[in-house]
């Protein structure tokens, strides 16, 4: 809204006054997506090993299925390739949500969706002794979060210090200022150059 006024001489057949107001409305941008997905996959499970294998064995497996098929196209080994790749996804990575904070760890996470539904429990119970024992579980709870994060914290912030020496290293000077901008509190967790250009395609 940029401007407003009010036109009290105006008859407007009310005891209102007519009001008069300049609006600029900026239209959402057109994005086709067609044949592309909504979400992004949550590949900061990958870091947990066990999970890292199981994706890995899963991918192996499709792929070699693939291998046997009568001999296709390019265009339909490419299709086949990517709905492997998507089903593989979906099964074992899953989603990505927003909240999802890249230096925390698996069990930390796990912690914390405890805490969250020790916290609808509690919301949901009426009967007053069985709210305390359950609000003395979620401040347990609560210490052991709280406990899981600091090392997890304190991982990531040695992971981006060395990857800033790697870039210094190799003048790598955008990449050194995104990581300084992150430590500093500036800037949220900074993609890698591959990443951000794997989803620049991907949104094209």
């Amino acid at each position: 809204m940029l401007d407003v006024r009010v036109k009290r001489g105006a008859d407007a057949t009310s005891d209102h006054h007519l009001v008069v107001a300049d609006l600029k409305v900026k239209l959402k941008v057109y994005r086709d997506r067609a044949d592309r997905p909504f979400h992004k996959y949550n590949v900061h499970s990958l870091k947990d090993k066990t999970k890292a294998e199981i994706y890995q064995c899963e991918m192996r497996n499709r792929f070699s299925a693939l291998a046997h098929q009568p001999e296709e196209s390019v265009e339909e080994t490419w299709h086949d390739l990517a709905d492997t790749w998507k089903a593989t996804c979906n099964e074992v990575l899953g989603k990505k949500t927003r909240q999802h904070k890249e230096w925390l760890s698996t069990n930390t996470w796990t912690l914390i969706n405890e805490r969250k539904q020790l916290k609808n429990d509690i919301n949901q119970t009426q009967d007053l002794q069985q709210k305390q024992d359950l609000q003395a579980q979620y401040w347990e709870l609560n210490r052991q979060v709280k406990e899981s994060t600091r090392p997890d914290k304190r991982s990531f912030i040695h992971d981006l210090t060395e990857e800033a020496e790697t870039a210094a290293g190799k003048r790598d000077m955008k990449r050194l200022y995104e990581i300084t901008r992150t430590l500093s509190g500036k800037n949220k967790v900074p993609l890698k150059t591959s990443e951000r250009q794997e989803r620049r395609d991907h949104h094209r």
